[in-house]
C-alpha cells in the first residue's frame, strides 16, 4: 500500500469514528473504549537510485592562508586511482552503475562477469557514481580513491573516501590554525539547486562560520570552501553538514606544513550519527619512535558533543583478543559542544578499533599518524562507522599506489561472529569466499590477497569496518583509511504506527 493510500484510510477510519461517537452521544450511549488499531508497521518504500559522492584528489585552494610562500599547491610527481563496484545481492545480479570523474561529467557504465566494476583517473573535481536499484532494492554499491605522493610539501598516500549522499552529514576531524588548511568539498550530484548550512564546533564549543551557511550548490557541481577564512584559529574542529532540496556529499581535506617539512595530508570522510555506543575501526597503531615529538603530532581520538548537558563517556580499545582498558580513558568529561581530544599514543601496536559508550549522543572519529625520519609525518582519520550485516568495500591502487591493504573489522556485540569476505576482481569475478571469527567485543585484521577492486562483507550480526591502506617510502610509512559502505536497503523501510489518543 503507498503512503497516499495509508493516509486515505487513515483518514476515512478517523471519519467514520468521528460520526459514529456523534451518533452515540446524542442517545446518550457511553463510547466503547477505543481499540489499538492493528496496521503493518513497516512499509518498503521501492528504493531509488542510489548517488556515491567522492572526495577530490589533494589540492590547495587558491587563498590558502597557513603555508609557506614556497609551498607547491600541486605536487610534480603523484598518482591517484579510483574504482566503483556494485556487487551482487545474494542471486539476484548487481545493479547497473556508472561513474563519472566530475558531477556533470559524462558517465561510463561499470561492467562484469559476477560483479559490476569500473576505474577512473580522479582530478581535482568530485567524482559521482550513480547507482540503480534492482528490482526495488538499493543497489550494494561502493566507491573510493587513493592518491600517492613520495616528496614534496603533499607527501603522503591520501584517501578519496566516497560516501552516499545524504540529507545531513558529520564530519570530526581538521584543523584550521597556522600551519594547517582544512577545505570543505560539498558535492550535489542531483538534478536541482540545493541549499546547504555547515555548522561548526571548536574546542571551547560552537564556533561562527558566517561564510558557510546559506549555500547553494547547483546541480551536478561541487564547491569547495576554505574553513580558515572564517576561522583560522581552531585547532580542533568538527561539522554538520546539513542540506535542503536535495542529499548532498561532502568531505574535508586537511593538510599540514611546518615550514617546509610535510606533515601528511588526510581527508575527513563522513562519521555515523551521534550515538550513546559508537565503533571507530581500523585504528591502526605503531610503536612511536623516540624523536617523534619534532612533528608534535599525536594519535587521538575526536570527540564532538553536540548537545546541551555534559557527556561523560569511555574508551576502551578492540584488539584480535579481545576489549582492552584505555587509561585515562574513563569517566570522561566532555562539555556541552566541545571538541576533546583522548590521546591513544603508547597503546599496544596493531590493526585495533575503539568503543565509545556515552551517556550523552556524541560523534567521534580517530587521528592516526605515522611518523617520519626527517621529522616530517603522514596521517589518516577513521570515522566512527554504522555497523551493518552486509557491506560493500572498494579496493583502489592495490599494487599501485598501495603496497598492502588490511580490512579491520571490529565487533562491538558480546557474541562471535562469523564474517565472511567475497573479493571481486577487475573483470567482476568472485574469488574465493574467505570465512573468520571475530571474537566478542574485539577486532581483527583480514589481510587484502591479490589486487581486487572490491569487497563483499557478511555477517551474522552486524559488525563495524574500514580499509587500511599502507605504503613504504624511505622516510617511513604512508597509511589511508577508508570506510566500507553498509548496505543501504534498510533506508527504505517506513514504520507507521497508530495509538490511542
Amino acid at each position: 500500500m503507498s503512503l497516499r493510500a495509508v493516509g486515505g484510510a487513515l483518514s476515512a477510519v478517523l471519519l467514520l469514528a468521528a460520526g459514529a461517537l456523534t451518533f452515540m452521544a446524542a442517545e446518550g450511549v457511553e463510547p466503547p473504549t477505543a481499540a489499538p488499531v492493528a496496521l503493518g508497521t513497516v512499509h518498503n518504500v521501492p528504493a531509488g537510485v542510489t548517488r556515491i559522492a567522492c572526495a577530490p584528489t589533494p589540492l590547495i585552494a587558491e587563498g590558502a592562508v597557513a603555508y609557506d610562500p614556497e609551498f607547491n599547491p600541486v605536487p610534480a610527481t603523484s598518482s591517484a586511482t579510483l574504482v566503483a563496484a556494485s556487487v551482487p545481492r545474494g542471486d539476484d545480479g548487481a545493479g547497473p552503475a556508472a561513474i563519472a570523474t566530475s558531477p556533470a561529467g559524462e558517465p561510463t557504465a561499470l561492467w562484469g562477469t559476477a560483479a559490476l566494476v569500473g576505474s577512473a583517473d580522479p582530478g581535482a573535481e568530485a567524482a559521482v557514481v550513480v547507482a540503480e536499484p534492482l528490482e526495488g532494492v538499493a543497489p550494494l554499491a561502493a566507491a573510493a580513491g587513493i592518491w600517492r605522493s613520495d616528496a614534496g610539501d603533499l607527501r603522503s598516500l591520501t584517501a578519496l573516501p566516497c560516501s552516499v549522499a545524504l540529507a545531513e552529514q558529520w564530519l570530526v576531524g581538521g584543523a584550521t590554525e597556522v600551519g594547517s588548511s582544512a577545505a570543505l568539498t560539498i558535492t550535489n550530484p542531483g538534478a536541482t539547486p540545493v541549499t546547504v548550512t555547515v555548522s561548526g564546533w571548536g574546542p571551547l564549543g560552537p564556533v561562527d562560520l558566517p561564510m558557510l551557511s546559506g549555500l547553494v550548490i547547483a546541480p551536478y557541481a561541487s564547491e569547495t570552501y576554505l574553513l580558515e577564512a572564517s576561522d583560522s584559529t581552531l585547532e580542533r574542529l568538527a561539522l554538520r553538514v546539513q542540506s535542503a532540496g536535495g542529499a548532498v556529499g561532502a568531505s574535508l581535506l586537511e593538510t599540514r606544513l611546518d615550514g617546509l617539512t610535510p606533515l601528511g595530508t588526510a581527508t575527513v570522510a563522513p562519521s555515523a550519527p551521534p550515538g550513546t555506543a559508537l565503533v571507530v575501526p581500523a585504528v591502526s597503531l605503531t610503536d612511536v619512535p623516540e624523536d617523534a615529538g619534532e612533528s608534535g603530532l599525536q594519535s587521538f581520538v575526536r570527540v564532538l558533543n553536540p548537545g546541551t548537558a555534559p557527556a561523560t563517556l569511555t574508551l576502551t580499545l578492540l584488539t584480535a583478543e579481545g576489549e582492552v582498558g584505555i587509561a585515562g580513558a574513563t569517566d570522561v568529561t566532555v562539555d556541552p559542544g566541545a571538541v576533546f581530544d583522548i590521546a591513544i599514543d603508547g597503546l599496544p601496536a596493531g590493526d585495533h578499533s575503539v568503543a565509545v559508550v556515552s551517556d550523552q549522543p556524541v560523534v567521534a572519529a580517530a587521528h592516526l599518524v605515522r611518523h617520519a625520519s626527517d621529522g616530517g609525518a603522514d596521517r589518516a582519520w577513521s570515522g566512527a562507522a554504522t555497523p551493518s550485516s552486509l557491506m560493500t568495500v572498494a579496493v583502489p591502487g592495490l599494487g599501485a599506489q598501495a603496497d598492502a591493504a588490511t580490512l579491520v573489522v571490529a565487533n562491538p556485540s558480546a557474541e562471535e561472529v562469523a564474517v565472511r569476505v567475497t573479493p571481486y576482481g577487475a573483470d567482476g569475478a568472485a574469488g574465493e569466499v574467505r570465512e573468520v571469527s571475530v571474537p566478542a567485543r574485539a577486532s581483527i585484521g583480514v589481510v587484502v590477497e591479490g589486487a581486487p577492486v572490491a569487497l563483499q562483507v557478511e555477517s551474522d550480526e552486524p559488525v563495524a569496518a574500514a580499509l587500511l591502506l599502507r605504503a613504504g617510502i624511505a622516510e617511513g610509512e604512508l597509511v589511508a583509511i577508508l570506510p566500507a559502505t553498509p548496505d543501504a536497503a534498510t533506508a527504505h523501510a517506513v514504520t507507521v504506527t497508530v495509538r490511542e489518543g
